[in-house]
């Protein structure tokens, strides 16, 4: 059977490196709360897509996403969820 992990275990098995893309697919709260642990692993130059956002909450997300350096490049709204495309600047 696999053996589970903590959210500690998978964030220090990672460290601190960076990547030219980061998928966060997670509800809302998740995401505004680990903004800053998402935005320190995007490179200069690299993409975040955020989903699993529903509709009135995309403000929220956004803003915690923009406040950690982060710019939308792209918002996709089916009517009920939304996810954004964000990009670290160099």
């Amino acid at each position: 059977m696999p053996r589970k992990i903590s959210a500690q275990e998978l964030i220090a098995s990672i460290g601190t490196e960076r990547f030219p893309l980061v998928v966060a697919n997670l509800v809302a709260a998740v995401l505004v709360k680990l903004a800053p642990r998402l935005a320190a692993y995007v490179a200069p130059g690299g993409t975040l897509l955020a989903g699993g956002i529903i509709g009135p909450r995309a403000p929220e997300v956004l803003g915690a996403m923009e406040a950690q350096g982060l710019r939308q490049t792209a918002l996709r709204d089916d009517g009920e969820w939304v996810s954004l495309r964000l990009e670290l600047p160099r």
